[in-house]
């Protein structure tokens, strides 16, 4: 604090008299944290009926409900004895708020899935006005600014203090992220500390839900497609298709593959020799890219899986095509299907009316 001196003089009994003007400039404390500032916030230490001016000579008289410019000048003097001093104390307002954004850190990722994640954040301290919005911004390049990057995720409300939760979708599999957590009020936006975690790698076995449909099969060695070290195979949908004919009779589409691989392949055939809608092999196809009529082959794994995968007719009227014609001299009207009540498999006539369960491979 400044300490000056202000010499009045007496008019009247012609002596001079010393006294020691000290000023405080205002620093935001206590209630007044809630209110603006005022020229009456102004306090001095020692002295008493103190004005305060606009300038250091004539100017405004303050009557105290004004409120203080950061960096603005004020101009005090002080009556004594009835006399207000000639000289007057040059005061710059200095204003330090004590309000800030929220304290927030970031809390470990807990629990972690092969999609899914939770991520958790704690606000320590509001710093004077409520949060209303808490969330937190991800990403999978370290270091990204959160300001203007990354994928946010958040709540919007009236909150205080304590620990908070979100969960973000379509996190991809095995992937490492970055997340930070942050909180906003009125006074602006902090951000904790950055954080990462990977999602995991699926436990992939035969019934699982997985891409969309069930896992029907898994390669093993000797199978095409079985790469070692590696996890492998076929993934058939939910649920049958409507009964349908396996193509066009009598139009030759040479889709004879039976082997585990084949299947797509056929169906290509299929589609491009006979363009008639609502056959097996478009049905299958049109689930989206990637999706065919099964080969023989394949179509046997899923009936030796069937339990497993689950939603199929097991009587006698499952009847289930197959992609693979029959590669017989009437193959041009027969094609392969299986019941899957027993397992059996023949070749029938393509206009026959059978289900159908799509497959894709993974």
């Amino acid at each position: 604090m400044d300490i000056r001196e202000t010499i009045l003089k007496n008019k009247s009994k012609n002596t001079v008299k010393r006294f020691l003007l000290i000023y405080l400039i205002l620093i935001s404390v206590g209630v007044l944290l809630a209110q603006t500032p005022t020229v009456d916030n102004l306090t001095v230490t020692s002295g008493s009926v103190i004005k305060w001016y606009s300038a250091t000579t004539g100017g405004t008289l303050y009557t105290g409900t004004e409120a203080l410019v950061n960096g603005q000048h004020y101009y005090a003097s002080q009556i004594v004895n009835g006399v207000e001093s000639v000289n007057r104390l040059d005061v710059t307002a200095s204003l330090t708020s004590c309000f800030t954004a929220p304290s927030i850190s970031t809390s470990v990722v807990s629990p972690i899935g092969s999609t899914t994640a939770t991520f958790n954040g704690n606000i320590s301290a509001i710093n004077g006005a409520n949060v209303t919005t808490r969330g937190f911004k991800y990403s999978t390049s370290s270091g990204f600014k959160p300001a203007s990057a990354g994928t946010n995720i958040s709540e919007t409300g009236t909150f205080s203090t304590g620990t908070f939760s979100l969960n973000p979708s379509g996190l991809t599999l095995s992937t490492t992220y970055y997340v930070l957590a942050y909180a906003t009020n009125s006074f602006g936006t902090n951000y904790g500390a950055e954080l990462s975690f990977a999602t995991t790698a699926p436990v992939l076995n035969i019934g699982s839900s997985y891409q969309g449909g069930i896992i029907a099969y898994i390669f093993v060695s000797g199978d095409n497609g079985y790469v070692s070290g590696e996890t492998h195979g076929l993934i058939a949908a939910i649920s049958d298709n409507v009964r349908s004919k396996w193509g066009c009779i009598g139009t030759l589409s040479s889709a004879t593959g039976t082997a585990l691989g084949t299947g797509y392949q056929n169906t290509v055939k299929i589609m491009n020799i006979c363009t008639t809608t609502g056959i097996a092999a478009r049905l299958c196809s049109n689930l989206g890219a990637g999706w065919y009529l099964p080969s023989k082959d394949e179509l046997y794994k899923l009936y030796l899986n069937r339990a497993a995968i689950g939603n199929f007719n097991t009587t006698s009227t499952g009847l289930y095509w197959s992609s693979s014609e029959d590669a017989n001299s009437h193959d041009n009207w027969n094609s392969f299907f299986y019941d899957f009540s027993n397992g059996g498999y023949q070749a029938k006539d393509k206009d026959e009316l059978y289900l159908s369960r799509a497959v894709r491979s993974f």
